[in-house]
């Protein structure tokens, strides 16, 4: 297992494949894990698909959030809507990092009032939807500097209020970017794939270890 997503995780971040245009697709059993700009795919159980980009909904008149890069998307199965966090825009040594919420339906991109406390601006997080808590849940984040950091937040939302919590790390120690987080169906377990805890010194070193999500903590 832990070779199967080693593979994985270079083959989609150690290449330049994902930034042409397509879409990379692991598939372990029943969880699925999904980068880069893309639409419906066809998939079968332990295999990686590349999925063209040409489908994509039309980009006027359906709302947006604006030019990003690094950002987190999660889809939400109960509510059927794509919860959209964060992200950064800018060149290297001048970027602009992000911290709103917004919630896509299929039809168009709402931007969600969300009171305090509301996750510190970051990119390079990752989000998946947990369906035993009905909530997203969202981890990690870079904001500059040299190291990722180790937060934990979940997401409830209605379509035109949401409300973020804290529920485990802290903004400030040190923690992984780069990682994926997976639900798991058959385990009904959300996974936590390994990442970078110094992204931008020296090139992509994987570090520590595949994790689970015990409730209050990874």
């Amino acid at each position: 297992m832990q070779s199967i997503i080693g593979s994985m995780r270079r083959e989609l971040l150690g290449s330049d494949r994902a930034r042409r245009g397509y879409w990379w697709l692991w598939v372990l059993g029943t969880a699925m894990l999904a980068s880069g700009p893309g639409s419906t795919a066809h998939s079968q159980d332990n295999c990686m698909v590349r999925i063209n980009r040409h489908n994509q909904v039309p980009g006027t008149g359906v709302g947006s959030p604006g030019q990003r890069a690094h950002h987190a998307m999660a889809y939400d199965s109960d509510r059927g809507v794509t919860v959209f966090f964060g992200g950064e825009i800018g060149k290297t040594g001048s970027e602009k990092y992000f911290n709103d919420t917004w919630e896509y339906d299929g039809t168009l991109w709402r931007k969600i009032n969300v009171p305090d406390p509301i996750p510190v601006a970051r990119s390079f997080h990752a989000m998946a939807y947990d369906p035993v808590r009905k909530c997203v849940r969202m981890y990690g984040r870079f904001g500059g500097g040299d190291y990722g950091f180790d937060d934990t937040w979940e997401y409830t939302g209605d379509g035109m209020n949401g409300s973020w919590k804290q529920v485990a790390g802290n903004a400030s120690d040190e923690g992984f970017v780069g990682t994926a987080l997976v639900w798991a169906e058959g385990m009904g377990i959300m996974a936590r794939l390994r990442g970078e805890s110094n992204p931008f010194q020296g090139g992509f070193q994987e570090v520590g270890s595949t994790a689970l999500w015990t409730g209050t903590n990874w």
